[in-house]
């Protein structure tokens, strides 16, 4: 009976080291075509539909999930810039100023995120860039320019280096993040790969490599089946399926 329970026991700390993170992934699907470049996908909280930006983050256009029926819904200068959804709508994320979370600073003031937050003064002078919360709201994920993609506790404990690496996205249990790793020549992007990375073991999958198509903006769907994210090459839409 002891060795059974030994067992269990064991099994249960492999289980937490090696969290389920994607194996593998489809190949990329063209979701949206649009003849005006689409960039920094966003899944509504049900998964029923996708809204996406354009250059510079003009305006913001919905398209269901299956990329049929998009239309535009403002026209409005940087309405696109870290949009969030409130429901069945979906606007710019307000910034609160005033805030003193870890993730309101890293939001509203990413210049001087570096200095207000204890855990980030060895990188003062650096931006916080792209924060994203976990979905238990525990952990916030980011990046700092020039210093790679990191995961601290939003109680500012835990500063772990995640490597290189941009705009992480979550996965549904916060096991871990999807994000991507991109190349450029110093005028334009030239290759990216889309990852999975366990934020606690730091295991970490390659999920697409595929010349011609360059990933970036990854957007994890809300029951972590589909990744879409904005392809560089063709600005454009596309999808690819999470195989776990």
């Amino acid at each position: 009976m002891k060795r059974n329970l030994l067992l269990a026991l064991s099994l249960g700390l492999v289980a937490q080291a090696w969290a389920v993170i994607p194996r593998s992934a489809s190949a990329p699907e063209k979701l949206i075509d649009s003849p005006v470049g689409l960039m920094a996908p966003v899944w509504s909280p049900d998964g029923s539909k996708i809204a996406v930006t354009t250059d510079h983050f003009t305006g913001i256009y919905v398209a269901n999930a299956d990329g049929s029926g998009l239309k535009q819904v403002s026209r409005d200068a940087k309405a696109g810039y870290r949009m969030a959804w409130n429901g069945n709508a979906v606007a710019a994320e307000t910034k609160d100023d005033s805030g003193t979370s870890l993730y309101a600073i890293m939001v509203a003031k990413p210049d001087k995120a570096t200095a207000l937050i204890p855990a980030l003064n060895d990188y003062q002078g650096k931006m916080v860039i792209n924060p994203a919360l976990s979905p238990d709201g525990t952990k916030i994920a980011f990046q700092i320019v020039s210093q790679g993609m990191w995961v601290i506790n939003t109680d500012g404990t835990g500063l772990k280096s995640l490597g290189a690496g941009s705009h992480p996205s979550w996965l549904p249990d916060g096991s871990g993040v999807v994000y991507t790793q991109v190349s450029d020549n110093g005028h334009e992007f030239t290759a990216s790969k889309v990852l999975a990375i366990d934020v606690q073991s730091l295991r970490q999958v390659t999920l697409t490599s595929i010349s011609g198509v360059i990933p970036m903006t990854p957007a994890v769907s809300p029951d972590g089946k589909r990744v879409a994210f904005e392809n560089a090459a063709d600005a454009s839409i596309y999808t690819i399926n999470l195989n776990y």
